[in-house]
């Protein structure tokens, strides 16, 4: 055995040079996930791939929710109804226009004559939404989400959309329907999953076990059942793509049967990324216009909170 002596300069190299080696393999670590279904980011979010997002994002209703979301509750947006084309943003002051029907009437007939659009249709307006999409209050919770879900295998990218669109300002919150928490949860689905509602004590409220909660939901029903409808419709499965990923997404915003029955208007002639577009035009049962946005919102959060 040779012995070879180091002086304080290469002792002080060689411990930086360890250390180095050590820190990588750290983030590495961090990086990792029991679930590789997703192109995943070393800090705070899972990233979906390039071309599955180009798919959707040029889409006008994706295109509309990322103005919505992104504007001052100051402003309103007036758009069309069906195709979500923004006509004109305005300052919130004037809608005061739209209280009484027939200046609403008349205000919509000159957006409609000044842009071209058909006489018979239907617009709506809307307040901006950057008071409700608050992005840097979801970061932190986005990874120890994403962990519970690889936890019990599912992809941690479902934890991640609910997270973005449901409730990011106020995770607290408990929706007119009795939903609550960061996966609005519905108190019948989180007591099937373990979880206390009393009184004086929500489990939802809380991350770990909120999270939990969601996984298994999409685990035991969104998954499953989002498969055996495809099944019906001889559709491909492909958990791996976004339009996939969309599709659960609905069954857990509308349920199961709705989006069942949306699919049985649709029915079996479109494939992966059609499905998704014709079920923002479709209504069926309670798959109505909430639930045509969901997917929507789902795509232009994950742009803005991404910077694409």
């Amino acid at each position: 055995m040779v012995l070879i002596k180091v002086n304080s300069i290469g002792k002080g190299l060689t411990l930086i040079f360890t250390g180095l080696i050590l820190v990588g393999k750290i983030l590495a670590c961090v990086g990792s996930t029991n679930v590789p279904l997703t192109v995943k980011d070393t800090f705070f979010y899972y990233k979906i791939p390039p071309y599955q997002l180009d798919q959707f994002k040029f889409e006008s209703s994706v295109k509309f929710w990322h103005k919505a979301m992104q504007l001052s509750s100051d402003s309103v947006i007036v758009y069309t109804q069906k195709n979500r084309q923004v006509l004109a943003i305005l300052p919130k002051s004037e809608t005061k226009k739209f209280a009484d029907s027939c200046c609403k009437d008349s205000v919509f007939h000159n957006f409609r004559f000044n842009h071209n659009v058909p006489y018979n249709t239907s617009l709506r307006y809307l307040e901006g939404k950057s008071l409700f999409y608050q992005w840097d209050q979801v970061k932190k919770y986005i990874r120890p989400a994403g962990e519970v879900f690889s936890s019990l295998n599912v992809n941690p990218i479902y934890a991640q959309f609910v997270l973005l669109i449901e409730c990011p300002a106020n995770p607290n919150g408990i929706s007119t329907a009795g939903a609550a928490g960061h996966f609005q949860l519905m108190p019948f689905v989180a007591k099937k999953y373990g979880l206390k509602i009393t009184q004086n004590e929500d489990e939802r409220i809380d991350l770990q076990r909120g999270a939990y909660a969601a996984a298994m939901h999409f685990k035991k029903y969104c998954i499953p059942l989002a498969n055996r409808i495809l099944e019906k419709h001889n559709i491909q499965i492909q958990e791996d793509e976004l339009w996939y990923q969309l599709f659960v997404l609905h069954i857990y915003n509308a349920g199961a049967g709705n989006v069942s029955k949306a699919m049985d208007i649709i029915g079996g002639d479109n494939q992966g990324v059609e499905i998704i577009k014709k079920l923002w035009q479709t209504t069926a049962g309670g798959f109505k216009n909430s639930s045509q946005n969901y997917s929507q919102l789902a795509v232009a959060a994950y742009l803005i909170f991404s910077g694409n």
